[in-house]
Parts: C-alpha cells; structure tokens; sequence
C-alpha cells in the first residue's frame, strides 16, 4: 500500500484512540502516505456512509443521488420469476442481487436499466407483491419499449427517484390501472432528466 485516504474524523482501535495524526505517524515509519478528506456536511450535519445508506434504505434516492455525488445503482443477474407482470401485460427482469448490496425501501421508482452497453428507461418495483399475498421481497423491472430475452445476463438499475410506496391493491384490475400510471410517470420524468431515449444507447 502506497497512500490512505481517509475522512478528518478518522478512528480506531481501543475507544478509538487512534486518529489521523497517529495514522500519519504509522504510515511515516512504514512507508505510505495519508491524505485527510475533508468531511461532507448538510446543514451542519456530517454525512456519512452510514447516513448515506440510511437514506436510501428508507427509498429518498433523491437525496442520496446529491450526497453521492452520482444516482445510486443496483446490480444482479436476470432470473426467472413467477411471470405475473407477463400475464397481466408489463413482463419484468426478475433481478437476482448481489447480497453486499444496499435495497432502497419497497416501492416503485423510475430507474434507467443498462444491459450491455445499452440503457433502457424502466420502471422497478422493489417489494413483497402484497397484492399477490408475496412473501420474499423482489426486485422487478419493466423495461419500458423493450421485448428481448435477457435473462441469465447482468442488469445495472440506477435509481432516480421513487414514484409511490408499495400498496395493495384490490384486484387484478386496480393494479394495472396503477401500473399504466406508474410509466407514464416514470417515462415523464426519465424523459425530462435526460436525452437518451428509451432503446437508446447509452451515453
């Protein structure tokens, strides 16, 4: 190891004792240098990691998109599902994510799906399906003007912004009903944030 980024408020060791200074003092004795980051603040709060990740646990992927400095991603194979969305007339990618992942909270959110090199407008629901009585949570996206077969490959979802909580609904027909406005407004706002089309390209 040549050089050590760290934060200003860097700790560690028994109560934390060891703080920047002795970590420099380390890396002079053995031959690697530190550089000290400052801290992100918000209103006088620090932003942290752990911040961070409770924010998008709690699905404000807005906000996380401005901490981070880029929109959250998420990433898995495409498997197999139980073909609801297919019979009811929006087939989803079933993703199978890796498990050091951080899941925003259930909801519906507009997210761009990348696949290969190519980017897709998409709308993800991420939940139990209670609709469905579900159980296990799921993470789903319908690649909005899209119909190919790409399951066992990778799908990067990128969240931009979270439409509604996951609801129940009272049947089949009050579900799709919610669905068709759920892309219309996933489509509305991916449309606005950017010049790729859905189908395109990405940039």
């Amino acid at each position: 190891m040549a050089e050590l980024w760290v934060g200003s408020d860097f700790a560690l060791g028994y109560q934390r004792e060891g703080n920047v200074s002795f970590l420099k003092a380390q890396g002079e004795q053995k031959g690697f240098t530190v550089q000290e980051i400052d801290l992100l603040m918000n209103h006088g709060d620090v932003i942290s990691s752990t911040t961070i990740r409770e924010a998008i646990q709690a699905g404000d992927v807005t906000q996380a998109k401005d901490w981070l400095g880029r929109s959250y991603t998420v990433s898995g194979t495409v498997v197999h599902g139980e073909k609801r969305g297919r019979q009811i007339g929006f087939p989803t990618a079933n993703l199978e994510t890796w498990a050091e992942q951080v899941i925003p909270a259930n909801g519906v959110y507009a997210t761009w799906a990348t696949v290969g090199s190519e980017r897709f407008m998409a709308v993800t629901n991420i939940g139990v399906r209670p609709t469905f009585s579900g159980q296990d949570v799921t993470v789903e996206a319908h690649l909005l003007d899209f119909n190919r077969d790409i399951y066992g490959q990778e799908l990067t979802l990128t969240f931009e912004t979270r439409l509604r909580p996951e609801q129940r609904f009272n049947g089949i027909d009050e579900l799709t009903t919610q669905i068709r406005r759920d892309v219309e407004a996933g489509r509305d706002y991916l449309s606005h944030q950017g010049t790729t089309n859905a189908g395109g390209n990405a940039p």
